[in-house]
């Protein structure tokens, strides 16, 4: 959202839609906290940010900042986003738009697109689409127009007002975030480049005008000015070679990608979760409990991966540091992870999912195989054995989802849906074997066998899962 907002584009949620909108001067300053004057970011020797610039602390918060601020245009611009909408509107060729856009500047624009009444125009278009005389062309042309007034229409927005921008939005630090490495060496973010090529340029522009130049410097800053915010919106690549060989990308454009499955939108939200799955070949395993599930180490590396460079982050790490942690395993990386298995269970799914037993939760212990360990009082719910079965793992990401996965548990689903008091998960095969043999010699020892004595059950587990107890030794806890 904050990107789009960078574009000019206002996304509010009216109930389960969301409504792109423009985002007009009075929404910028109803949201910023102060104007940036500056270009500049970080002092050279402290890399702390500088007064007045992009990464002011009082205006914008700092490094990590998250409060917005705007950029004061010497004149008014059109919002590239809706340029075709404003020619549209206007009745202007692109040609006559950009000439006039030049030539009499932003105001002017601006003041001939609020002079309109949208009703009136509207129902001018109405009335000629009804009337069947229009040619082909033309009827394109009419139904576009239309379309753009009924939205204003809808919206109550004047075209002047929706179209034009007298102030740009300046996104907060943590959305063009500059990174600084150990060496001191920074790293920064594509729309930082971008706002100091506007501020530059607008800061160009307010001297030519005040120095009373000529007519033709001032059109070459506007045609200048006008190209900046393209350039920021993301609607045509940057000019600067030195941008384009780094691949700078405006909003727009670096939500889109150049081809598809590269912008910004398909890797976050299209495919950007699929690092929060796995898959893997179930063997049975008799030391996990019913609500757990042994899950392959370096698969549990590569899935709660974003969880712990997060958790790192909150602990004082910078996200390059983190995330080497994180690649090397640290002990302190090791022990953010023990907590995130503590906390967010995983689901499993073996397809196809036939009922709603298919896919179960369980709490994640650590294996050093590829293997997926998973209690064999598993096999019913999930139609499973162990000829190579593989299931799917999904990490829940938020806490309503965790608290959801939770109620997946086994132990929460010990009856079927085929018929009343029927035990979903019950012992079959081995463990039926199993519990005969743990159970054959239950009473008063035999002949000389030895009693073990504990002054607690779990004293009398810790020892067996040491290996110092057999299932079948007499133990006595008193």
């Amino acid at each position: 959202m904050d990107i789009l907002k960078q574009a000019g584009i206002n996304v509010t949620r009216q109930g389960d839609d969301l409504i792109a909108a423009p985002l007009t001067d009075k929404d910028i300053l109803a949201m910023s906290s102060g104007e940036i004057s500056d270009g500049k970011m970080l002092f050279a020797k402290t890399l702390q940010p500088e007064p007045g610039g992009l990464l002011d602390p009082n205006i914008t918060g700092g490094l990590k900042g998250t409060k917005w601020s705007h950029i004061k245009l010497v004149e008014p611009v059109v919002n590239p986003v809706f340029k075709d909408a404003a020619k549209s509107v206007l009745g202007m060729s692109t040609k006559e738009f950009d000439d006039a856009s030049v030539n009499k500047g932003g105001k002017f624009i601006r003041d001939s697109l609020n002079a309109m009444n949208v009703q009136e125009e509207l129902q001018k278009e109405k009335d000629a689409l009804n009337s069947g005389n229009l040619t082909k062309g033309a009827l394109d042309a009419s139904l576009k127009r239309m379309k753009y007034l009924r939205a204003l229409d809808e919206l109550h927005m004047k075209a002047g007002d929706a179209y034009m921008l007298s102030v740009v939005p300046v996104t907060p630090p943590s959305v063009r975030p500059v990174v600084v490495g150990r060496t001191g060496d920074t790293m920064d973010n594509d729309a930082n480049k971008l706002y100091q090529g506007l501020i530059l340029q607008n800061n160009v522009f307010r001297k030519i005008k005040n120095s009373g130049m000529g007519e033709e410097d001032v059109r070459d800053n506007r045609r200048a000015i006008n190209e900046r915010m393209a350039e920021l919106t993301g609607m045509i690549a940057p000019s600067s070679p030195q941008m384009r060989g780094r691949g700078v990308k405006g909003a727009l454009d670096f939500i889109s990608g150049d081809v598809p499955k590269e912008g910004y939108f398909q890797k976050k939200i299209i495919y950007g979760k699929m690092n929060l799955t796995g898959r893997s070949t179930i063997t049975p395993d008799e030391t996990v409990g019913l609500d757990e599930v042994g899950l392959p180490e370096k698969v549990a590396w590569e899935m709660y991966k974003s969880f712990l460079i997060r958790g790192l982050s909150q602990m004082g790490y910078t996200p390059l540091a983190a995330k080497e942690a994180v690649e090397n395993r640290t002990d302190v990386a090791r022990k953010v992870l023990q907590h995130e298995l503590e906390k967010r269970p995983v689901i499993i799914n073996r397809a196809p999912t036939l009922w709603r037993h298919g896919i179960m939760a369980a709490k994640p212990v650590l294996r050093a195989d590829t293997n997926l360990h998973v209690n064999s009082l598993w096999e019913s719910s999930l139609n499973a054995d162990y000829d190579g079965d593989a299931m799917q793992i999904h990490l829940p990401i938020t806490d309503e989802a965790i608290r959801d996965a939770k109620k997946m548990f086994p132990s929460q689903q010990l009856f079927s849906d085929k018929k009343k008091n029927d035990l979903l998960e019950k012992p079959t095969r081995e463990p039926v074997i199993g519990l005969y043999v743990v159970t054959a010699n239950v009473g008063k020892p035999r002949g000389n066998a030895k009693v073990h004595k504990y002054r607690s059950v779990d004293e009398a587990w810790k020892d067996y899962y040491a290996g110092k107890l057999k299932m079948t030794d007499y133990v006595d806890i008193s």
